[in-house]
């Protein structure tokens, strides 16, 4: 019989070295005998079982990642669905099956196509309720671009600790210069008033209340179950405490506490009686977890009464018109805004502090 390709001895057992799939790595196994022939039939029958398609080597690892880091709570549930569509388009794209094809031009080359708007990309946060991810149709911006660079980074990263490969090869990638930008729309205090006074139900004016009167965050707003809201008994103000749920848990792990503005203590005072019985949600509490990230999305009916009363407002800006109001009152409400948003006070100057353009103290020492 003649020798087959790859056989070697250790000693004085047999091993076989071979290349099970096109664009696997090579193999090294002790077939546990000193006989020749039971070598070689071993050898045979082990080469001519391996598969003829190539072994999807990244897409097994990209499973083992996404795994590691849900376990270990890096990853939300919905963050990881998206992180995953994102690296299976990236190798979908780029015919990705070895995690030798990982390269620094492959990545480049990607980039490009998407700028192009060649290919197509997942857009976080958007999508019809209860629906599979949006995809985000046409040429993605540069800041989007490097977001994506990042978590393929961070992946490639990750098979580096396992000592999956040797080195990271997008180390040194770089896509361009990018002027950080930072969204400016925010409704004036004013203007809130009128737009919680003129809501056309209390499931939007609950929404605008939790946004414009807490800061709360669309998830948060969304995911609120009754026992958050704490009212008054006289002595004490009322508050929110913003915590974990069964199907919630705070951004970072903190869990923090707001107090009740007057109008908005008034407000769940007569409209917490109206929830049914045993209400697990305060907004839409018959709607139920689905596919997507949030139980019950109100972006629609948001948009819808924002665009008839001319405002320029998402969810988010509820938010930051929280905080932009409260500083131009009172620019040294800073610190409690940092607690009461969860946000850090260096984040809180960076996001907000550039929209008070029209502060008088310009002419202070004039």
């Amino acid at each position: 019989m003649a020798k087959v390709k790859g056989l070697w001895k250790r000693g004085r057992i047999w091993w076989l070295r071979y290349t099970p799939s096109p664009g696997a790595k090579q193999v090294r196994i002790s077939l546990e005998t000193e006989i020749d022939s039971v070598a070689e039939v071993m050898a045979l029958e082990r080469i001519q079982s391996a598969p003829l398609v190539p072994a999807d080597e990244y897409q097994i690892e990209l499973d083992r990642y996404l795994a590691e880091m849900k376990a270990g709570e890096t990853l939300g549930s919905s963050i990881s669905s998206d992180r995953r569509y994102l690296l299976e388009a990236f190798a979908r794209d780029m015919r990705i099956v070895s995690l030798s094809d990982i390269s620094m031009k492959s990545v480049e080359d990607w980039i490009k196509l998407l700028k192009k708007g060649d290919r197509v990309a997942v857009a976080r946060g958007e999508g019809a309720e209860g629906g599979k991810n949006r995809r985000k149709k046409g040429p993605v911006k540069q800041e989007t671009a490097e977001t994506y660079v990042m978590r393929i980074r961070a992946f490639v990263n990750w098979l580096v600790k396992k000592r999956k490969i040797h080195a990271n090869p997008l180390k040194e990638l770089h896509i361009g210069k990018r002027v950080k930008t930072w969204r400016k729309d925010f409704v004036r205090a004013e203007r809130v008033r009128e737009l919680i006074a003129d809501a056309p139900d209390d499931e939007i004016r609950f929404a605008l209340f939790c946004g414009m009167h807490a800061g709360l965050r669309k998830l948060e707003v969304v995911e609120a179950p009754p026992s958050w809201f704490v009212l008054g008994d006289g002595i004490r103000r009322g508050c929110i405490n913003v915590g974990e749920t069964p199907t919630f848990r705070p951004k970072d792990r903190e869990e923090r506490t707001i107090p009740l503005t007057t109008d908005f203590e008034a407000f769940l005072r007569l409209y917490l009686p109206t929830l049914p019985e045993g209400a697990r949600w305060v907004l839409k509490p018959e709607k139920k977890h689905g596919k997507w990230r949030y139980r019950y999305d109100f972006r629609v009916p948001f948009a819808k009464y924002m665009k008839a009363k001319g405002v320029k407002c998402t969810p988010h800006d509820m938010r930051r018109s929280f905080v932009s109001n409260k500083l131009i009152e009172n620019p040294a409400l800073l610190p409690k805004l940092a607690k009461w948003t969860s946000d850090d006070v260096k984040t809180m100057m960076d996001h907000y502090a550039h929209l008070l353009a029209d502060d008088d103290d310009i002419d202070a020492g004039l």
